[in-house]
């Protein structure tokens, strides 16, 4: 039996896969959350105790961590794929040599660095102007010769919307709140990009060595979308058409029509000049003029994975190991414009949760346990025929959670 070592910040889902494709799993992650059932070889960065809080997951989460408590499994698994929150970059030093064992990208220090993805595409695909910013009052001076444009800016390295911030030139005082630490500004960790008015969508791609195939393209979700200021992932609505586009989306907001076409021959496109294998995201925003902007390229499994395995009826684990061997399998269609959604719900204060084990919701929290404001709290997904039952279902779930939590102090 193979041995499979999976590492990032919740592999639960990728567990499952792996079972099912008959490997002895082994894990190394930051949660291990009360519906992670497997019997699987496991350690986790989080204890989640009653009675105790959880911390905040961006000064909890290591890197190091993760690799320190694989230490015993590294020599003992055949591969190891790798999870959101950790990349080939990350093997250093003595974890050096278990590169080779990667099932997927091995380099991509390239894509992660944010600048130098956009200095190796913005040659050949639509991107938005990007700033590597010295200082912040860089920041101030780009803003200020361009006071009719919008700014993000974000860490030259990072994911999942973490530490993003929206600038304009009349709310430009307005960096010296909100927790951004100017004074302390890093030289070089952070880029200024041009804010792109648009929709947020995201495809799916498997790629060998020679081929890039495009799967499935997603809605992509921020908290913005759910009127929460901050561009932290919140989910994905699957399949891209219309119905997903106006689900959420002012009418004044959404394109004549998608451009189908050009997004699928971007994605595959970007993800073959980046030389990547298995299984890839591209994050782009579509205009309501119908142009196609490409935000970034995520160099690993991504959010949808769960989704694209409801719809599509695939086991994507495999499907991504496939890829890594120079195959791509045969993609099925989606059965009766079926549809599935996944939202991310955050705490809005600190609280202190039941037991949350119900349908469509998963990365349940230990019963109990107290969670700070603004943290991940657990993951809602469903499928269904008709959209607007399965976003409705949805915010019941939502409901049912808001329910079983109670604020505290």
């Amino acid at each position: 039996m193979c041995k499979i070592l999976l590492l990032g910040v919740n592999t639960r889902s990728m567990v499952k896969s792996a079972l099912n494709l008959g490997f002895e799993v082994y894990s190394s992650s930051y949660y291990k959350t009360f519906d992670f059932e497997y019997d699987v070889y496991e350690k986790h960065i989080l204890d989640q105790k009653a009675d105790f809080s959880c911390g905040f997951f961006e000064e909890r989460y290591s890197v190091e961590d993760i690799l320190s408590n694989a230490d015993s499994y590294l020599d003992v698994v055949d591969c190891i794929v790798l999870c959101s929150g950790i990349s080939s970059s990350d093997f250093k030093g003595k974890y050096r040599k278990y590169v080779s064992k990667i099932v997927g990208n091995c380099d991509v220090s390239g894509i992660e660095d944010k600048f130098s993805f956009y200095k190796k595409v913005c040659c050949d695909f639509l991107v938005p102007e990007t700033f590597s910013i010295v200082d912040i009052d860089e920041v101030y001076e780009i803003v200020k010769n361009n006071v009719d444009d919008e700014y993000i800016l974000k860490p030259r390295y990072g994911s999942g919307g973490y530490g993003v911030y929206f600038i304009k030139y009349e709310k430009l005082d307005e960096i010296k709140m909100d927790s951004f630490d100017y004074e302390n500004f890093d030289k070089n960790k952070w880029i200024l990009q041009k804010r792109i008015k648009g929709t947020n969508i995201s495809s799916s791609i498997l790629s060998t060595k020679n081929t890039a195939k495009n799967i499935i393209n997603s809605r992509l979700l921020n908290q913005n979308d759910f009127n929460i200021n901050s561009y932290k992932y919140g989910g994905n609505i699957l399949p891209l058409n219309q119905e997903s586009l106006k689900i959420l989306n002012k009418k004044e907001n959404l394109p004549k029509h998608i451009p189908y076409n050009e997004i699928i021959k971007n994605s595959e496109e970007i993800i073959k000049k980046l030389k990547l294998i298995g299984n890839n995201g591209v994050d782009m925003i579509l205009t309501p003029n119908n142009e196609v902007y490409t935000i970034e390229v995520n160099p690993r499994l991504q959010g949808t994975y769960e989704c694209i395995e409801e719809l599509l009826n695939i086991n994507m684990l495999e499907a991504h190991i496939k890829a890594c061997q120079n195959e791509i399998i045969e993609i099925p269609k989606i059965k009766n414009n079926t549809y599935c959604m996944k939202k991310l719900i955050y705490t809005n204060n600190k609280i202190k949760v039941e037991n949350l084990k119900y349908n469509n919701i998963y990365d349940i929290p230990h019963p109990n346990v107290k969670i700070e404001k603004n943290q991940p709290l657990v993951t809602l997904i469903n499928k269904g025929n008709d959209l607007k039952k399965v976003y409705n279902d949805i915010t019941t779930c939502e409901k049912i959670v808001n329910n079983k939590i109670r604020k505290i102090d």
